[in-house]
């Protein structure tokens, strides 16, 4: 139609092989079925490893006495079983809360 509808009369859908037939395709052909395959399960890690350079650092507004320009590592925060490390030593109580909550929320 000119307004951009489509029309379709009943006689169209009576029509020889308008019915849906699963593994054919509309001229009769053999086609794969649509099912798709189960997902595997999503596993997730025991630990979640972040790197921590200097630009991190000071997004966060911690300041890296010493640091050049670019990039530089600092350590590597570890989320174990619900508390914070920080290059394997645990962060005080708030810390570690904060950061297992940054990790829930996807930040």
């Amino acid at each position: 139609m000119p307004d951009g509808r489509l029309l379709i009369a009943r006689p169209d859908c009576a029509a020889a092989g308008a019915a849906y037939v699963p593994g054919v395709d509309a001229q009769g052909n053999a086609v794969a079925p649509a099912d798709l395959p189960a997902a595997a399960p999503v596993v997730k890690p025991e630990e979640a490893p972040i790197e921590i350079d200097s630009r991190v650092a000071r997004q966060f507004g911690a300041g890296v006495p010493g640091a050049r320009v670019g990039r530089q590592v600092l350590g590597q925060v570890t989320v174990r079983d619900g508390h914070a490390y920080f290059n394997g030593q645990p962060l005080a109580p708030e810390a570690s809360a904060a950061v297992t909550e940054a990790c829930r929320a996807g930040k």
